[in-house]
Formats: C-alpha cells, sequence, structure tokens
C-alpha cells in the first residue's frame, strides 16, 4: 500500500511539474510575442519621417530647402517628398544628385556626398517620403566654397516608368566649425 501511495505522489508529481513546464512555456511565448510587437512599433515611430510639407499634385517634388553643413558635422539628413500623378504605381524610383554651385559660381558637385535613394515606390495618387544624407565629401582637396557660402544642389526623381520626372534645388549652407 505505501508503494502505491508513493506511485500516486510521483505520478501527480510529474503531472503537476509538466502542467507548469506548459504554462511558463505559453507565458514566454506571449511575453516575447508582446515585445516583438513593442520593437516593431518603436522601430516604426523612430524611423518614419513626419512630413511636414508633403508632395502633391501642385509641387510633386518637395525637399528639405535648407541643410547646415560644418567641418565638425559635415553631413545632415535630408527629407524628401514625392507625389506620384499617375493612374499607376511609380517602381524602381531613384532619387538624385544632379549639379551643385557654390554662390561664388564654382561648380561644386564633386565636393558634395550624396545617398541616392533607389528602387522606392510610390503608390498611385499618393505621395511618399524619404530621409537622406547629403553633406561635404571628406579629404576634399579643396572645396570650391568657403564658410558662409551656400552651395545650391539640384535633386533628380525619375521613377522606371517614366511617370514621375521631376528636380527640385537644395541650398546647403556652410557654417564654421564649433
Amino acid at each position: 500500500m505505501r508503494r502505491k501511495g508513493g506511485m500516486e505522489l510521483s505520478i501527480n508529481a510529474i503531472v503537476i511539474l509538466i502542467i507548469a513546464m506548459v504554462v511558463l512555456g505559453i507565458g514566454i511565448l506571449f511575453i516575447r510575442g508582446m515585445f516583438g510587437k513593442a520593437q516593431t512599433t518603436t522601430y516604426k515611430a523612430l524611423t518614419s519621417q513626419e512630413t511636414t510639407n508633403p508632395a502633391s499634385a501642385d509641387r510633386p517634388l518637395v525637399a528639405d530647402r535648407e541643410v547646415v553643413v560644418s567641418n565638425t558635422n559635415p553631413t545632415a539628413t535630408l527629407a524628401v517628398s514625392v507625389y506620384n500623378s499617375a493612374t499607376s504605381t511609380a517602381t524602381g524610383l531613384r532619387i538624385d544628385l544632379g549639379s551643385c554651385v557654390s554662390t561664388n559660381g564654382a561648380d561644386a558637385t564633386s565636393s558634395i556626398s550624396f545617398t541616392p535613394v533607389g528602387n522606392a515606390t510610390v503608390p498611385s495618387n499618393q505621395f511618399a517620403s524619404f530621409q537622406t544624407v547629403v553633406g561635404m565629401k571628406k579629404n576634399a582637396s579643396a572645396y570650391p566654397f568657403a564658410v558662409g557660402d551656400s552651395v545650391v544642389c539640384t535633386l533628380y526623381a525619375e521613377s522606371k516608368e517614366g511617370n514621375i520626372n521631376q528636380s527640385t534645388s537644395v541650398v546647403m549652407k556652410v557654417q564654421a566649425a564649433g
């Protein structure tokens, strides 16, 4: 009889242990899923581009009008917004830098760095916003502009289908280090 009671106690302990492990596993999966959703939401919130001046049918390509760079901070984030007025989705959209001219009239294109936006998509009759980086190239032998000058650069946006083909200007102000 003692053996039978001991055996029942062992089986009950094993069953309780199995149930506890299942509940623990379900709890861990639930918490992991919640953290995953929180991480995704946080990432979207941190990387979303607030469009203060979105593109429209009247202005299909909009960019920050002015960015500021210096020797200590040679790059700046540039917000660009593109509107697709076509009846079909624009795919293969590329936003790139054209020519840059300093206030003294010198060609500054080779001294400016720009991270192009490539292979983007803009739905029909909607706008899409992008962020890119623009600035002064490091280790340039001689900049054709000085502190206090402004550099005017032309941005181009073109889609693979040709339903987006726009350009706009951006002013980059060069400040003294500090």
